[in-house]
């Protein structure tokens, strides 16, 4: 049976509270954290501060991420504000319980407020990834054979943000 999990936590929150929900997800296919859960978001602490409290995508703390994954053998995808050289990105990282990080998602528009903060996301960070929560699809259309239908997740600036136009074959939208 397939489960998945919203773990609901506030944003900001320290990386050890995350970790200490490992007993709790033993048995769950698919663990979702929220926005910004890892950074937070701008404007509550001075900008140097939140620039410094961002993560690097791959670092440290995706890689404890990716050993939670491990430990629990979930797919995890959580929301991060990741820091770039010098600019910030909302930022999705998945994570799978054997390959750790598989791939990450840039907003493409931010709101209003966050374009103060955050740059844009260009496209190039799309990915579809197959999890134990996606399901195997017989595409007869297709010559080479059966499609995986894996998991990915549109950061859209607020409700009448942008979807990508054309859906990729194999994405599952979550609104």
């Amino acid at each position: 049976m397939t489960v998945v999990a919203a773990l609901q936590l506030g944003t900001g929150v320290p990386l050890e509270r995350i970790l200490a929900f490992e007993d709790q997800l033993r048995d769950v296919s698919l663990v979702v954290l929220p926005e910004a859960v890892l950074g937070g978001y701008p404007g509550r602490v001075p900008f140097v501060e939140y620039f410094h409290a961002a993560v690097a995508v791959p670092g440290p703390e995706t890689a404890a991420l990716a050993g939670l994954a491990s430990r629990t053998g979930a797919t995890l995808v959580a929301g991060v504000i990741e820091r770039a050289g010098s600019a910030l990105y909302s930022t999705v990282v998945f994570l799978d319980p054997e390959l750790g990080l598989v791939g990450k998602h840039r907003k493409l528009v931010p709101t209003a407020r966050e374009r103060v903060f955050w740059g844009r996301g260009d496209g190039s960070t799309l990915p579809v990834v197959p999890t134990a929560a996606g399901r195997r699809v017989d595409a007869p259309h297709r010559r080479r054979g059966p499609v995986f239908r894996g998991f990915g997740v549109p950061v859209r600036g607020g409700r009448r943000g942008p979807l990508p136009r054309r859906p990729r074959d194999g994405v599952t939208f979550l609104r």
